[in-house]
């Protein structure tokens, strides 16, 4: 399957994020294969985002945070409701 997108996607694109505490950062994805950005199967884990807007470490680790939380928000488990 990887062979049919050979030379399309040699590239991770850039997306931008606005962050309330740091303003506008560059970011990106950076999973193999790179296409797999685009697929619905393809899980995003926190080690996959790249920032690159100059950073410290410590802005770094918060803005990853930040981010991954704004990709995959946290799910409500629906509250069980005895039935009488």
């Amino acid at each position: 399957m990887t062979e049919l997108y050979k030379g399309k996607f040699d590239y991770h694109p850039t997306f931008q994020f606005n962050s309330d505490n740091h303003g506008i950062i560059d970011w990106t994805l950076h999973m193999e294969p790179p296409e797999s950005i685009y697929w619905k199967t393809g899980k995003i884990k926190k080690s996959h985002i790249r920032i690159l807007s100059q950073v410290t470490p410590e802005q770094r680790k918060e803005l990853t945070s930040e981010l991954y939380l704004d990709i995959n928000p946290p799910k409500e488990s629906p509250k069980r409701i005895k039935q009488l």
